[in-house]
């Protein structure tokens, strides 16, 4: 999990403009700190507000996006928000499979386009 953070953190480095990349950055930051420190409710706006930018930072990457979904998956679920929590799993299930599939493809082939995203509400 550690190493998705790290992951997390660079993609953000590549999204936005200066002075918006180093907001969210400093509140991606800080909704890491508030998930691992299981304040869930702080850290779950945080993720939402970035999510879209997130996804498609880690579109190409399933087993990443699959992280940043098992995390907001966890926030929902810490928060009541059994709904939002049922609607993401599925998500999660096929981006495990997709993450096998790339990983026995490598170093040959991606499953680039193929990455489901959560639709925007």
């Amino acid at each position: 999990m550690k190493q998705l953070f790290v992951w997390i953190f660079v993609c953000c480095l590549w999204v936005g403009a200066a002075n918006a990349q180093d907001d969210m950055n400093r509140e991606i930051d800080q909704a890491l700190a508030d998930y691992k420190a299981e304040k869930y409710a702080e850290a779950l706006p945080i993720f939402e507000k970035y999510r879209e930018a997130l996804e498609d930072a880690l579109k190409d990457e399933p087993e990443s996006l699959k992280g940043l979904y098992t995390i907001l998956a966890t926030c929902y679920q810490k928060t009541g928000k059994q709904k939002e929590y049922e609607a993401i799993l599925p998500y999660i299930e096929k981006l495990q499979a997709l993450a096998a599939q790339k990983e026995e493809e490598m170093p040959s082939s991606t499953s680039q386009g193929n990455t489901p995203t959560m639709p925007l509400p």
